[in-house]
């Protein structure tokens, strides 16, 4: 699982223009090269552990990367941190094209979590999603914090997180190959409404 990710831009509030080139910069270098460094670090090892003389040992491996909400819908005062969420979205199912059965490849919007009683002085974090509580909130103009994760039903416990997250992952294989997809209970409907890429989207014409 690759979890590598800043969000420098999210105390700033300003448009995509306003952000520093360092905040970019330094966006793109965690949120993306770190991911990428993880794909050719281990992939590689992926393939050598289940395909190797052309055989399937020990059932299926999955090389899962942390997507967001913000990497299938835009928002105006993230931008950099969108560009490099929709990234992951593509390099995984680039990734997915490439890899041979029985692996594959997913790019997973985790949600909105508290991170526990530590977290107090900040309030509510997410993982993926939501790095600090002042990230704007696209769909109501307001800042995200508090318990507004509760306020539409939504769970926001951690340790529910890592079960229904640990158990998904567990259970990937080759039919989720290059499959978008997000962790179930973690995302309002109004959120997943705003997607332009929806869960399940796949890459077309791609063999299993």
């Amino acid at each position: 699982v690759a979890a590598a990710e800043v969000c420098p831009e999210a105390d700033r509030n300003v448009p995509a223009w306003e952000v520093p080139g360092e905040d970019f910069d330094k966006t793109i270098d965690v949120n993306v090269k770190g991911v990428s460094n993880m794909v050719r670090h281990f992939v590689p090892r992926l393939i050598r552990t289940h395909c190797t003389s052309g055989s399937v040992e020990g059932g299926g491996g999955a090389f899962v990367a942390m997507s967001s909400g913000f990497g299938r819908s835009p928002n105006p005062r993230i931008a950099a941190y969108c560009a490099s969420k929709f990234a992951i979205e593509g390099m995984m199912k680039s990734v997915a094209m490439s890899l041979p059965a029985p692996l594959c490849a997913v790019p997973l919007a985790p949600g909105r979590v508290s991170l526990g009683e530590e977290e107090k002085t900040t309030s509510r974090t997410a993982i993926g999603d939501m790095n600090h509580q002042q990230h704007c909130n696209p769909y109501t103009n307001n800042h995200v914090g508090g318990d507004k994760f509760t306020s539409n039903g939504l769970s926001n416990d951690i340790n529910r997180w890592v079960h229904v997250a640990g158990t998904m992952i567990l259970r990937l294989n080759r039919k989720d190959n290059g499959r978008s997809m997000s962790v179930n209970g973690f995302h309002s409907l109004r959120d997943r409404q705003s997607w332009i890429i929806q869960d399940g989207t796949g890459v077309p014409n791609m063999e299993i």
